[in-house]
């Protein structure tokens, strides 16, 4: 999760960007709390949030497409420097 930007999902070398209708409401203050509809994630599914420190439910999250996006390699060089 960005906070205000976006929900981020990685799986191996894909990663999957979804840019809510509403990314306002996005922080790390809440956890997602997903109902699928099937057997992977998708825009009709139900996501909600609920209050990381008291458990009481706190919004809905309505997503949109998910862009996938390829994992650049690290170059060796850029490796060792961090």
């Amino acid at each position: 999760m960005i906070d205000g930007t976006a929900l981020v999902y990685g799986r191996g070398r894909t990663i999957y960007v979804n840019r809510t209708r509403n990314p306002e409401r996005i922080d790390d203050r809440d956890v997602l709390v997903s109902r699928r509809f099937g057997s992977q994630i998708c825009k009709q599914d139900i996501v909600t949030k609920v209050d990381r420190h008291n458990g009481f439910f706190s919004g809905t999250v309505f997503l949109t497409d998910f862009v996938p996006y390829t994992r650049v390699e690290k170059e060796e060089s850029e490796s060792a420097d961090s």
